[in-house]
């Protein structure tokens, strides 16, 4: 994936509300939003790895990173779950006292379709070694380098190219 310690895969929408949740890498994967507003802070289900994530290099590498076949909204950390425990890894998380994140409202976004999205899954544990990091096709844009994060600017195209 590149040269950095640590990665935190994170939706726009979730805000995390304690501070002592802190954003760094652990031996296994890491979900940080254990209890989120829109669920009524009740836990997140024992799979979910959903809202966001902290990943070593090796452990992105591997699952092979995300995959490339969600477009639209669902089903994609329902895949990584799969990936990761097909991997033989782990999810680890806060307790839910540390683990609140608050959503922001926003307009929702378009569904995957449901046979689509469901056909997916039920080979992600199988075919995710051909289907992420080593599938991924991409232009670099723009890097900017801060003090604690770079961010970066990519076109991945969309189905309809």
């Amino acid at each position: 994936a590149g040269p950095w310690d640590c990665y935190v895969f994170h939706d726009v929408d979730m805000l995390p509300e304690n501070d002592h949740n802190l954003y760094h890498c652990t031996t296994m994967p890491r979900h940080l939003v254990v209890a989120a507003s829109n669920k009524n802070y009740e836990p997140a289900y024992k799979t979910a790895v959903s809202g966001a994530n902290s990943m070593t290099d090796l452990q992105i590498n591997a699952v092979n990173g995300w995959s490339n076949r969600y477009w639209g909204w669902g089903g994609e950390d329902d895949d990584m779950w799969r990936r990761i425990t097909a991997a033989g890894l782990a999810v680890w998380r806060y307790p839910v006292n540390i683990g609140r994140y608050k959503m922001i409202q926003h307009k929702k976004q378009e569904k995957m379709e449901l046979s689509k999205r469901e056909k997916l899954l039920k080979i992600s544990g199988k075919n995710y070694k051909n289907d992420g990091l080593s599938t991924l096709e991409y232009n670099l844009l723009d890097t900017k380098l801060h003090s604690l994060y770079t961010t970066f600017v990519v076109h991945i195209g969309s189905i309809s190219e």
